[in-house]
Parts: structure tokens; sequence; C-alpha cells
């Protein structure tokens, strides 16, 4: 540097020099920085979760083919033995895949995939006797796998946790990054000038912004793929009671078509002989209220039938029209036999409901896990005013307010306190032990609610007893649509 203050020639080409090692760097590092968060957000992820899933879903089927062959289902033991090689392979994956190495680290997982390998020898044993027939071979792996069911869906939610915490953690090593990316472009400033920095600092911002986006991106996509296991676990919750409430009425059916046959054996028999005035006065009573009872019991099931199939298989073409008052009828069917002990279902139905527009098995999911929810609350501390001896009650309701439809789920129970009630709808957020919740049903619900319903869900702060949810639903969005397409 010269004695007036300036620069010299040679100064001023070592720091040319140095700004252009600089940008350089910076153009290497935010290269390497990208690569390595795409790297690890596509391996990590797909690792942790394609890993978990595998180990569940083979599980699942093994102990759902072995349960259908001892129902009496036709399925060859060379079937049941390869759904159980198959489990066997996904669960050697894990243990030794070189992928898998974080999935270990997480303990409940691990020791629930060490419980199934500790099993495997002995089961291959037995799978390999001479001569074993399918039921026998579906016998050995329903005995030693059902166990294990529970533990690994409790795994896999253990695991969920995981990759959110380091999701977090991964959040703080980028925020450090971002700062190192910082000091450079500070560094940078000193040589270039004012101009470079603004436009850093613009592509920082957007940066940020773009990270942002993305990670409610990556949390929109879990939630819409979490939505169809969310509704299998459902339909697992609700298959024990929904068994119950078709075993009933199949029960008074059978015991009406044998008293019928009887009947029809009496009198085809009788024909060489008189029947007593008595006999015939006994079936022409009896004959008329047996047929009915037997056609009002397979109406039951038809109903039963016709809901669970709606709930589980979305209609074709998406978007179709809906009915509300129906929709609330199948959630309550659905739910009878997890609320039938807990409280009385009550509903509320305004007669001049709209249709409106959206998918229908969707929004029932979203009233099952609302009653569901509800019905535990109470199962689990009792209703509000249980010193008299109370019986739960959920009151179910949906009416037109104010040019929107309201429909509102409403129970007796403790209640909500404000402070969790702001967060019910986070993912991953429950006050339920493990197991019992796992803090996607209201989550998922909101999505669909404000998604495909463009309307909103809320916890009533106002209710004075229990909790309240209340569903906002716009309204006249069938007649728009009407007019748009004449």
């Amino acid at each position: 540097m010269s004695t007036s203050g300036t620069f010299s020639p040679r100064s001023r080409i070592a720091l040319i020099v140095l700004a252009l090692v600089l940008a350089l760097s910076y153009l290497l590092f935010s290269t390497w920085f990208r690569h390595k968060l795409e790297r690890e957000a596509i391996e990590f992820r797909e690792n942790m979760l394609w890993a978990v899933f595998q180990v569940q879903k083979e599980l699942i089927s093994t102990l759902r083919l072995s349960e259908g062959v001892v129902r009496g289902v036709d399925v060859s033991v060379d079937d049941i033995v390869l759904s159980f090689d198959i489990l066997v392979s996904r669960v050697q994956l894990v243990q030794k895949g070189d992928g898998f190495s974080d999935l270990r680290e997480v303990p409940e997982f691990n020791n629930a995939v060490n419980a199934i390998a500790d099993r495997i020898d002995g089961i291959d044993e037995e799978l390999a006797r001479p001569g074993i027939t399918a039921p026998e071979a579906a016998t050995v792996l329903i005995d030693n796998l059902s166990t294990l069911e529970r533990p690994i869906q409790r795994a896999s939610l253990s695991v969920l946790h995981y990759v959110t915490e380091r999701g977090l953690q991964r959040n703080a090593e980028i925020s450090s990054l971002l700062d190192w990316m910082q000091i450079l472009f500070v560094l940078d400033l000193v040589f270039i000038g004012v101009a470079i920095f603004i436009a850093f600092h613009q592509s920082l911002r957007a940066y940020r912004t773009a990270f942002k986006l993305e990670e409610q991106a990556i949390e929109r996509r879990f939630l819409e793929e979490t939505a169809d296991r969310s509704k299998l676990e459902a339909l697992g919750s609700l298959a024990g009671g929904v068994a119950h409430e078709i075993n009933t009425p199949t029960q008074f059916v059978t015991t009406n078509l044998e008293f019928l046959k009887d009947a029809f054996d009496d009198l085809i028999g009788a024909r060489d002989k008189k029947v007593s005035q008595e006999d015939l006065d006994f079936y022409r009573d009896e004959v008329p209220l047996a047929i009915a009872q037997s056609a009002e019991g397979m109406g039951r099931i038809r109903d039963i039938v016709k809901a669970i199939k709606h709930f589980a298989y979305p209609e074709e073409g998406g978007i179709n029209t809906v009915n509300i008052a129906e929709e609330i009828r199948n959630a309550i069917l659905l739910t009878g036999n997890q609320t039938k002990n807990v409280a009385e279902v009550e509903t509320r139905i305004d007669p001049n409901l709209p249709v409106i527009l959206g998918r229908t098995n969707e929004l029932n999911q979203v009233l099952i896990n609302l009653i569901i929810n509800a019905a535990q609350a109470i199962e689990a501390d009792g209703p509000a005013d249980a010193a008299d001896g109370a019986f739960g009650r959920i009151e179910v309701g949906a009416a037109p307010r104010d040019g929107h439809i309201e429909i509102w789920v409403q129970d007796n129970g403790p209640g909500i306190p404000a402070d969790i009630a702001r967060r019910v709808f986070n993912p991953f957020f429950t006050t339920k032990p493990v197991g019992v919740g796992s803090g996607q049903g209201l989550a998922i619900s909101q999505r669909i609610v404000t998604g495909t319903f463009k309307g909103s869900i809320r916890v009533d702060e106002t209710a004075v007893q229990g909790a309240r949810f209340v569903i906002e639903l716009p309204g006249g969005n069938i007649a728009a649509t009407d007019q748009a397409a004449e």
C-alpha cells in the first residue's frame, strides 16, 4: 500500500484474486451444501421409512394370510411359507444392511425386530415338518407372531418420532452452515462491494424461503402418505367391533331360519295327518315374525357392510357430491362397538342440509376420528358428571349456519385444557399413552377438511362441558359448480 493510502497495483491484483477465491469458495461450498442436503434428505427418509413399513407390512400380511387360512380360506402351505420368507428377508435386511445403521439406533424398533428374529429358527423347524398342513402352518405363525404385531406398531411410531427429531437436529446443522455462508458473504462484500451484497442477501432470503416451503411441503406430503396408513389402522381397530355387530344379527337370522325349516318340515310332513289347530295358530303367529326378524337382521348386515366398504374404498372420479347426514350415520354405525359401553350417541341433523362437493369416505374418516377420540376421552376419565352416576354422552350434529355448513362432535368428557387445545392439530402431538394414539388423526383430519373440502376445523373454546369439535364447510359450492358447468 502507498503512503497516500491507496492500494498498489499488486495489492489490487491480490485483492481481486482473494475476492475471486472467496467467490469460488462460496460457489463450491453452496454447491456441496445443496447436494449434501438433497442426498441426506432422500437417503435418510427413504431408508428409514421404507424399512419400517416393509417389516410392518410383511408381518401384518403374514398374520392376515394365516388368519384367513384358519377361518377356512383355501391357501397352500407354499404360499404361507413364501409370505413368512419375505418377512424374514425384510428382518435380516434391517438387521444386517449397511444403510440401516441409524434405524438400529432406535431401541424399541431394534427390540421388536430382534424379537421376530429370535423366533425365526423355531418357526422354520415347525414349517419344515413333513406333511404339515396349511392350517397347521398358519397356527404356528399366529402363535409365534401375533403378539409381536402391537410392538411393531409402537416401534413404527418411535421411528417416526426419531425421524422427526433427526429432522430438527438437521435443521440446526443447516442453520449453522447458513451462518458460515453469511460470514463468507460478508468477507466477499468487503472486496466486491454493496451491489454483490444486495444480490447475495436476496439470494439467501430466497433460499431460506424455499427451504421453509420445502420443509412444509415435506410435512404435507408425509401426512398425505400416512393418511392411507391411518385409514388402514382405523379399519384394524374397527374390525373387531364390526365383526361383533355383524355376528349378532347373523345369530338370530340363523335361529329363525332353523325355526322356519322345522315349521316347513312339520307342515309338509303333515300331509297324511291332520295338523292341530294349536300348531297352525302358533305357526301363523310366529312364521311372519321370524321372516320379518330375518329380513331386519340381513338389512342390518347389509348396512354395516355397505358402511365399511364406503369407508375403505374411495369412489371413482375423485370429487363427488357428499350427503353429510349419510356420512354421520355411517360413522356412528362403524364406531358403535367403541361407543356403546361408554356413551350414548345422539344426533341433531338439520333435515334441510344441502349436499356438498368432496370425497365421501374422507369426511367419514374425519367423523370416525372425532367420535373415537370422544369415546376414548370419556372412557379414560369418565363423564364430567360421573359423580351422579351419569353415562357418557356424545352428540353428532350438522346444520346450516350463516352461509356455511357446521358439523360438530361434542362429548361430556373431561374437556380439553386451553394450552392443549392450541396444539391438538399439530402432527405427532398426543396426550394418549403409547400404542393408543399416534398424534396423526387430528392432523390428517385438518388436512382433509382444509384441503378436500376447503373448510376449517377447530376446538370450540366456549363449550361449557366436555370437548366440542366444530367443522365449518363452505355452503353453496354445488350450485356454483353447476352454474359453471352450464
